[in-house]
């Protein structure tokens, strides 16, 4: 194993490609499950509407029928499974400080995706703070950690 690596491993003190490429992965799966789940259940809406009606007892199946056969609700699932995998073999490598603020890209990216693909309208406070947070997320994830200044109290085996 190179050295570079194994510092990640042994003692995360900066983001590695590997690292950031596996968190990246986090923010498209999950921003992607996200759009699907909006899209599939906003497909449904028409059966949610119906269940509400007190006097439409089979409503509620319909709403169940309805949404358990929509694909698109079964393909953002998968993605969530597969998304708590990638975060956990991410959190491996990487020290939470640094990995919860660039997974939190998709704070920023679920709303461009909502405009473009969803066709929502996004105000311009909205937009302000999709910036925002972007740039909190760089500004968090080129920060590099200072060593520490004592070992850690449990060393992962070599």
């Amino acid at each position: 194993m190179s050295n570079s690596l194994n510092r990640g491993i042994r003692g995360p003190h900066s983001l590695s490609l590997h690292a950031l490429l596996l968190l990246l992965c986090v923010v498209a799966v999950d921003s992607t499950s996200q759009l699907l789940l909006k899209s599939a259940v906003e497909r449904a809406s028409h059966a949610v509407v119906l269940a509400m009606l007190p006097e439409n007892d089979s409503a509620a199946t319909a709403l169940a029928n309805e949404m358990l056969t929509e694909p698109r609700l079964w393909i953002a699932t998968g993605l969530l499974c597969v998304n708590f995998l990638i975060w956990a073999r991410a959190l491996m490598l990487v020290d939470l400080s640094i990995a919860v603020p660039v997974i939190n890209l998709s704070y920023a990216i679920v709303p461009v995706g909502a405009w473009i693909f969803l066709r929502e309208e996004i105000s311009i406070q909205r937009w302000v703070g999709v910036a925002l947070i972007f740039t909190g997320v760089m500004i968090c994830s080129l920060t590099r950690n200072r060593p520490p200044e004592h070992p850690p109290a449990h060393p992962l085996p070599k």
